[in-house]
């Protein structure tokens, strides 16, 4: 597994999508997509039968777009073949370590039901 936020949850995407064999799944905390608006076609063009586990975690009070950018990358995932996918919104969640220490037990005992 790996796991990070903000610009640790893009790189933690982007690893998990470019080594599925290394990690099987990835904690996506309020990921930076809007740094890297290629990462859609990037997991398009993933073609290997590994697809890690993506739990994709944010606050809708991180910024306007935070929401519907997680929302995007999860419909391209859903829609390339990853099965195993977990999307969260939390209603006041902002952008901070407090937020994502809060919500980081339930993404791990969830990619490792996941992952086994």
């Amino acid at each position: 597994m790996i796991a990070g936020s903000s610009m640790g949850g893009l790189i933690s995407f982007y690893a998990a999508i470019k080594f599925p064999d290394v990690f099987g799944g990835a904690g996506v905390f309020s990921p930076s997509f809007w740094i890297a608006p290629m990462m859609a076609d990037e997991l398009k063009k993933q073609n290997s039968s590994a697809k890690p586990a993506f739990y994709f975690i944010c606050g809708d009070q991180e910024s306007n777009t935070m929401v519907t950018d997680m929302k995007a990358i999860y419909d391209v995932a859903k829609q390339s073949g990853y099965k195993h996918l977990f999307f969260k919104s939390v209603p006041g969640g902002r952008h901070n370590e407090r937020f994502w220490q809060q919500e980081f037990y339930e993404c791990y005992q969830w990619l490792r039901r996941q992952i086994r």
